[in-house]
């Protein structure tokens, strides 16, 4: 999952132009996106055990009637 461009790059599929621009900058390394330690932060902290238990918590939370 890109999670709306925060790890990864979004481009129209049928704009050559905009696929290489993303392409360079991905070879070019400088992008947080391209640092294999942020990226797996960022994936835990959204899909870990622990991240999805929290998550069914505050759901159910919400979802209980007061």
């Amino acid at each position: 999952p890109l999670q709306d461009g925060k790890l990864g790059w979004r481009v129209p599929h049928r704009n050559s132009e905009a696929v290489a621009l993303a392409c360079i900058e991905m070879l070019q390394g400088n992008d947080p996106r391209c640092d294999r330690n942020f990226l797996r932060e960022q994936t835990l902290a959204k899909f870990s055990f622990q991240s999805q238990c929290r998550l069914l918590i505050e759901t159910l939370h919400h979802s209980s009637p007061k």
